[in-house]
């Protein structure tokens, strides 16, 4: 096997995994099998079950947040509980402070989204509009070169 065959089989190992570990998560958190939700990615679906999305009526509706790159909506018994991003990890700019996020049903040792450069924007936009930002290193698409960025409708709203 070659180096470059023996890497990317690691990588294909690693994706698996990582989806694998999301999972298992979203199951614990919600008590049901996740499925990438079928129709529009949009996130205010986990809000409202439907996107207002509609060009022909005039609407203005954004379906994804800043920075949304290989995106997915993941439902639990139906109902939509979380919005996944995988953008490459360039626009998370270092340091990121890791600590276990606390307003979520998901538990992991996710970054906190903490200044004005990228993830800053992030952050306000997910506040502005009801959601929690967590980020995580453990993407499925292209691991080591994305990060995994999770949406979830914070508790209340």
């Amino acid at each position: 096997m070659t180096a470059t065959t023996e890497n990317t089989t690691n990588k294909q190992q690693q994706a698996e995994r990582n989806l694998a570990a999301f999972h298992d998560r979203l199951r614990e958190a919600y008590g049901g099998e996740p499925v990438e939700a079928k129709g529009r990615v949009c996130i205010d679906r986990l809000k409202r079950y439907h996107c207002l999305r509609n060009p022909s009526m005039g609407l203005r509706h954004e379906c994804l947040p800043p920075d949304a790159d290989h995106a997915s909506l993941w439902s639990v018994n139906g109902r939509p509980v979380a919005f996944v991003s995988q953008p490459y990890a360039g626009w998370l700019d270092e340091p990121v402070e890791r600590r276990e996020t606390v307003r979520t049903k998901i538990s992991l040792d996710y970054h906190t989204v903490t200044d004005d450069h990228g993830r800053g924007a992030a952050l306000r936009w997910a506040e502005d509009n009801g959601f929690d930002l967590h980020l995580s290193d453990a993407s499925w698409y292209r691991p080591g070169e994305t990060i995994l960025a999770v949406y979830t409708l914070r508790e209340g709203e």
